[in-house]
């Protein structure tokens, strides 16, 4: 029987803690239990303390939800780290086509403009008169750009001064219907006959020389034409048709010759010298009047023109075109070399 602590103790004795007398019951063992007994044991002896079961219950549910939202957190970071990895993946792959798209782009300019190179050479090897016909294109008259003293730009301006086209004779001469035209820049057969066409932009003189039987130069047209020629004057209107020669009369390609040189010479005045183009015409020229039809196109070889084929109403023709600088009154000299089909 347990007596109250007042009767045990005499007066003014000594508090003794009872606890210390009270021997202690020894713990049982802990035996592995399930995470779910665990739990109502804890729950349990906390009841036992007078602590309130739905505090533990709700504890349990927010640490659940906090396992919840770390697992889902854990899922979206390894998605995103996945992600990173395929975009490193897909730059990788990238960049060596990049490389190869930068060095086509660079490559292929390259290798158009070395075999561009490489056909320029090769045509000025083959056809060196086409680049000097380019360098005459550029003009003395000078045009002054911007405020005084300032850059000067050369300006190469070229006027049409005539035009003309070979009238080619048909087989059986019958026919002219039948006839053909041809530039006289390509090759003819030997034995062709064939007649000049002039259409002047001004109103001028034409004259004509070319290789007589003997094979000298001789005077087929000048201001006294020959009566065979078809013509009475070496004048044409300005967009008239001058045909020389005229009628039923033409030249021929001959046989045994390579080539069948001409030279024309258009003057808006009448020429005095050399002498031998206001004399009769059909004459050979001697020695010292070939020399001056020599220095005569020296003198204006400055000048030259340029022979261009063209069209007119669907034919080809070739367009002769001088210096816009050239003086009022100088002459236009060009030759026309008909070469003979081998």
């Amino acid at each position: 029987m347990k007596l109250p602590e007042r009767n045990l103790r005499g007066p003014g004795a000594p508090k003794k803690n009872v606890q210390e007398n009270i021997p202690r019951k020894q713990d049982a063992p802990k035996k592995n239990l399930p995470e779910g007994n665990l739990r109502e044991a804890d729950v349990l002896e906390k009841n036992g303390r007078g602590i309130d079961v739905r505090e533990n219950k709700v504890r349990g549910k927010a640490v659940q939800g906090r396992s919840f939202f770390q697992k889902k957190i854990a899922r979206i970071r390894e998605a995103s780290a996945q992600s990173e990895k395929s975009h490193k993946k897909r730059r990788a792959s990238a960049k060596p086509i990049q490389r190869k798209s930068l060095i086509y782009g660079l490559g292929v300019p390259l290798l158009i403009t070395l075999v561009l190179g490489v056909l320029v050479y090769k045509a000025y090897e083959t056809w060196p008169e086409l680049f000097s016909r380019a360098a005459e294109l550029v003009s003395t008259t000078q045009t002054n750009v911007g405020n005084v003293g300032g850059p000067t730009l050369a300006i190469s301006t070229r006027n049409q001064v005539l035009r003309y086209y070979l009238e080619i004779a048909s087989s059986n001469h019958t026919a002219k219907d039948e006839a053909t035209r041809a530039t006289g820049l390509a090759p003819l057969e030997g034995g062709t006959k064939f007649k000049f066409h002039f259409k002047l932009t001004e109103g001028g003189y034409l004259y004509i020389l070319a290789l007589g039987k003997n094979g000298a130069p001789q005077t087929f047209l000048t201001s006294q034409p020959m009566p065979a020629s078809g013509v009475t004057t070496n004048w044409s209107d300005a967009g008239a048709d001058f045909s020389f020669p005229d009628g039923g009369q033409w030249f021929m390609i001959q046989k045994d010759a390579d080539v069948t040189p001409f030279t024309v010479i258009f003057s808006k005045t009448q020429l005095k010298t050399p002498s031998f183009l206001s004399s009769q015409s059909g004459r050979d020229l001697n020695a010292e009047e070939r020399q001056e039809l020599i220095d005569l196109k020296k003198r204006y070889s400055t000048n030259a023109p340029e022979l261009v084929t063209t069209k007119d109403e669907n034919q080809s023709i070739v367009a002769v075109q001088s210096l816009g600088d050239r003086a009022a009154n100088e002459p236009i000299i060009f030759d026309v070399s008909i070469k003979r089909n081998k």
